[in-house]
């Protein structure tokens, strides 16, 4: 039995089926649900030593992830199910790897 599911979200159609998947397994385990969204990192417009990061690009796509976990958080709580959510920064297996670790899911 499953003590902690950790599921990674990305708003799409086949990630929100994959969203109850993981839910189901949760409940039928008991098992306490972390749910996680990945941005991909921000890289500089201008490639090279001391470039510049375009503030607004960034603070948009931090915008897109906090409201795809939102939704995810919400499609969760629909169901009748908590979970606690995190936007994570990086690159998708690194990040859930790591996520997966530091709450025991693995």
């Amino acid at each position: 039995m499953y003590k902690r599911v950790l599921l990674a979200y990305d708003g799409s159609e086949s990630g929100q089926k994959a969203l109850l998947d993981g839910l189901d397994i949760a409940q039928w385990s008991h098992a306490e649900l972390f749910l996680v969204a990945v941005m991909p990192p921000i890289t500089p417009l201008v490639p090279v030593e001391g470039a510049v990061y375009h503030a607004e690009y960034e603070e948009q796509m931090k915008q897109k992830y906090r409201a795809i976990l939102a939704d995810g958080l919400g499609r969760l709580a629909a169901s009748g199910s908590t979970a606690k959510g995190e936007v994570l920064v990086g690159e998708s297996v690194e990040q859930i790897t790591k996520s997966a670790r530091k709450v025991d899911a693995i």
